[in-house]
Formats: structure tokens, sequence, C-alpha cells
């Protein structure tokens, strides 16, 4: 059982999957750092890992236009990144429940949490153009909550990996997005927004990685999908 703590959510790493894998929480969402060291045990390449050179001034640039931060603007920054960022997030159905994934690489890497997974071998994921594919579970690192599953044929489907922010670039108050599917099919590709609360966090004592804090919304099903910032770049794991 999982309690609301506070205004934030907090997520505990090596949970158990449940019916709708995922939980209101203090958001500590896995950073990406943790990548490369689970990519090496799925037989992915990390360096697939590295981000484009996008600084904060440049998103600061992206958000407020060229008429001081409207709320227009914003707006209009929502949904471009939304846009950018919802093909890269996919929906992650096992035999004990459902969670969200992100696209890593055109190899088909899709990169989701441990307790997502569980103890499958195979699973089966749905592109946000409704396409439905077979993956196999390639490598899962406890500690931090992470998992990474390939798809069986990734030929036979368009992939749109996402971009990966470096944790340098990340800091408290920036603005982010978390993107995934909350109660499975019923609110698919929910959007909710908040900002970085806090970095460098380990709620539990035994994170190899520092993680994230948000106030962004995280309800069951979002476990697995992606926290981006305004330049659409994603920054953590839900």
């Amino acid at each position: 059982m999982t309690r609301h703590r506070s205004n934030d959510h907090t997520r505990a790493a090596r949970r158990a999957p449940t019916r709708l894998a995922g939980r209101r929480r203090p958001a500590m969402v896995g950073a990406g750092l943790s990548l490369g060291v689970l990519l090496a045990v799925g037989g992915g390449a990390a360096t697939a890992a590295n981000p484009p050179e996008t600084d904060h001034a440049t998103a600061a640039k992206s958000t407020s236009g060229g008429s001081g931060g409207t709320a227009a603007s914003l707006q209009a920054a929502y949904v471009r990144v939304v846009r950018e960022v919802r093909p890269a997030v996919v929906q992650i159905t096992t035999p004990s429940g459902l969670g969200s994934g992100v696209v890593f690489d055109k190899k088909g890497d899709i990169v989701t949490n441990d307790h997502v997974v569980g103890k499958a071998h195979a699973v089966t994921v749905q592109f946000v153009s409704g396409a439905e594919e077979k993956a196999t579970v390639r490598g899962t690192f406890p500690p931090d909550d992470l998992a990474v599953v390939r798809l069986d044929h990734p030929g036979k489907v368009s992939l749109t990996p996402a971009h990966f922010a470096k944790m340098a670039d990340v800091h408290v108050g920036d603005i982010v997005l978390a993107i995934g599917n909350p109660l499975g099919y019923y609110l698919k590709d929910t959007v909710t927004r908040g900002i970085v609360s806090g970095v460098g966090r380990d709620v539990t004592g035994a994170s190899f990685y520092p993680l994230i804090q948000t106030d962004a919304a995280i309800n069951p099903g979002n476990s697995g999908g992606a926290l981006v910032d305004a330049a659409g770049q994603v920054i953590g794991i839900t």
C-alpha cells in the first residue's frame, strides 16, 4: 500500500508491479544517467544516450518567444513539446499489468520501469498510432527501478526515439511535463505539468544514481513514461 504524503508524489524503487503499474507519490523519477548501465545489461548501445547540445538559454527562448513570455507563447511551447515527444512514449502490457515506456533508439530499445515488467520475459508495446508489437525484456536494473525491452521486429513500425537531456542541465524550478498512460487504456497519452522540485534525491538509500523530484502528477499507469523539459528532452523516467 502507498500513502499520499504531500502535494508532491514519491515512487520507491523495486516496488512490485500492480494491475496498473504506478501510483500517486512525491515523484522521484529515474534520471537518465542510469541508462548507460542499463543498456549495457540489456544489450543496447549506451552511446545513443548522448543528447543534442541544448542549453537552458535555448529552452527559455522556446517558451518565451518574442513577446516577453506571454501565456500564449508558453501554451504554444507546451503543445509543441507534447507533439514532439508523444510518439516516443508507448504503453507496455504484461501478463500482470500495464505501464508506459520511452523509445530509446531505432533498434527498438524501449526504457521503462523494472516494476512495470516485473517477472515478465515478453511484453506487448502499443504506440500512439495504435500499432502493437511484441517485445522481449533485455535487462533490468532494480536498484534504480529501470528496465529495457527490445521490439522483436523493430522494422515493422516507425520509431521516434526520444532525446535525452544531460543531468547537468537539470535544475530545481525547471518546468517539466510528464507523459504516460495513467489508468492504461482509459487515459492513454495523458500529459501533466509541474516543475523540478529537487535533484540528487535518494529516498531508498539504495539508488546508484540521483533521482529527480517533481510535483507533476504521476498516476497509476504513468510508470515508465517520460518526464521532459521545456526543450522536449527526457530528463527522467517516471
